[in-house]
């Protein structure tokens, strides 16, 4: 692995944070995670000597509960997942067992399940999605326990050749953008922005298989052109479980279980009205309010990003009144 593991962090509260380099430039590593720190009293960022690891294009980078582990996704054709160990004080990360195939191209998104046996990740250039099983100590194969072993289900999103030739900017076939298991995980969402869909396959884990048909009717169908990136889930909702997405198409939505659409909101929400709203990532945290990065400008360019806080009231229905947004 090489580079300095083991500088030792601040012991003044601070929090860690590890970041994905994902696609190179002439001033970011190729073959690195960036370890961070975080000032809960400042609000200040402090850039440590970077992790090497042993491949290109670590994108996605998804933390266990208890942060000794993270998973690792890397963009690369074919793609590839991998564990590490994270060092105690010093922030450092070791690779837990070798990297394992996603399944596809440039996986751009990884996620643990709740339990912490199993791995999604998703492939954005395949159009497809896979998961992994995170091994315990002691299995047939002499892994070392959290490491991940070989898939045991993937699906190929097809459909490509109905997109209009219109949207073939970055929706010519199908692109799977996030997968989220659900937290019972009984259920898996996946975003194809490509196919405008959510699709939303039944979860076996005592297989790992992902169950469900392409024409499946749970699957969200959004409109031609609204490129679904996103979701969460939301289960304070129980018994009812509401799945939130995000879209190209202005929209920020939520919907039941059965597809029925409980709200949509609409509009730049204070950006420049001739930007086009994108939103690429937002998370659903313990609150009354979902977190929106919404970073796109009008040629796809990152120009600018926005942390918007919406306010949610205790039905969940959306407060706009509280929106606001904050540039950075």
């Amino acid at each position: 692995m090489g580079g300095n593991q083991s500088v030792p962090l601040p012991d003044d509260g601070s929090f860690l944070l590890y970041v994905g380099t994902g696609f190179p430039d002439d001033e970011t590593p190729s073959k690195a995670i960036l370890r961070v720190t975080l000032s809960p009293e400042t609000g200040a960022l402090t850039l440590w000597p970077e992790l090497p690891v042993p491949m290109e294009n670590p994108g996605w980078l998804s933390p266990v509960l208890g942060g000794d582990k993270i998973y690792v996704g890397y963009e690369t054709d074919p793609g590839a997942l991998q564990a590490f160990n994270v060092g105690d004080g010093t922030g450092g990360i070791a690779p837990l067992g070798p990297a394992v195939s996603s399944v596809g191209r440039h996986p751009c998104y990884v996620a643990i399940d709740r339990t912490g046996e199993w791995c999604f990740a998703a492939n954005y250039t395949e159009g497809s999605v896979c998961v992994c099983p995170i091994t315990r100590g002691g299995n047939p194969q002499g892994l070392p326990g959290g490491s991940l072993g070989p898939a045991t289900d993937s699906k190929a999103h097809q459909g490509g050749d109905l997109i209009a030739a219109a949207l073939h900017d970055r929706q010519e076939k199908a692109h799977c953008h996030c997968i989220v298991p659900h937290p019972s995980n009984a259920w898996v969402a996946v975003c194809d922005l490509g196919l405008s869909t959510v699709f939303v396959y039944a979860f076996d884990a005592e297989r790992g298989a992902l169950i469900g048909a392409a024409d499946d009717p749970r699957h969200l169908r959004m409109p031609p052109g609204a490129g679904c990136r996103h979701a969460v889930w939301d289960a304070a909702g129980t018994p009812q479980q509401f799945l939130y997405h995000a879209n190209n198409n202005q929209k920020l939505t939520k919907t039941k279980m059965d597809g029925t659409i409980v709200w949509q909101v609409n509009g730049n929400f204070g950006q420049d009205a001739t930007l086009p709203y994108r939103p690429t990532w937002f998370a659903l945290p313990p609150s009354d309010y979902i977190y929106l990065c919404d970073g796109y400008g009008s040629n796809n360019d990152i120009t600018n990003l926005q942390i918007l806080n919406l306010r949610l009231s205790k039905r969940h229905n959306m407060c706009c009144d509280f929106l606001q947004a904050t540039e950075e």
